[in-house]
């Protein structure tokens, strides 16, 4: 299932059963963080439908705003008092051994903020995981 977004509408949790809530966080970059899930299982995972810069590639090094996208991730994630993560339908782990996920603060859709604030981009779209990427297209 997709979500619909409709104009200057924020994107909700399809089915807050789906959610899980996490205990604690260590965020990598900007689109990439540890999770201690409230299961007590720890993961790696990796925010499903977008990319920031990168701050350690092999090749490019630290690319512009990647430092200001894991600074605001990891801000984000401090002012929640809420924090959840959801797997969509497709596939939850990545060739890097990470966990695909959406992370919700509060209610709200961690990559629509950073995509809409520019921090972040529409990117490795793989369905069947776009649940949220008519949000995701809107805010960009």
């Amino acid at each position: 299932m997709i979500a619909q977004a409709s104009p200057n509408l924020q994107a909700k949790p399809i089915n807050p059963k789906l959610l899980e809530a996490v205990n604690a966080y260590q965020v990598v970059d900007g689109d990439t963080a540890y999770f201690d899930l409230s299961s007590g299982k720890s993961i790696k995972a990796r925010l499903l439908l977008i990319d920031t810069p990168e701050l350690h590639h092999p090749r490019l090094g630290q690319q512009p705003y990647g430092l200001e996208a894991k600074q605001r991730f990891q801000h984000l994630l401090q002012q929640a008092h809420k924090i959840e993560v959801e797997y969509d339908i497709g596939t939850h782990i990545d060739k890097y051994q990470r966990n695909l996920i959406y992370v919700w603060i509060d209610g709200q859709l961690v990559q629509e903020i950073l995509v809409s604030e520019g921090l972040a981009q529409v990117a490795y779209v793989y369905p069947p995981n776009t649940r949220y990427l008519n949000y995701l297209e809107a805010a960009q």
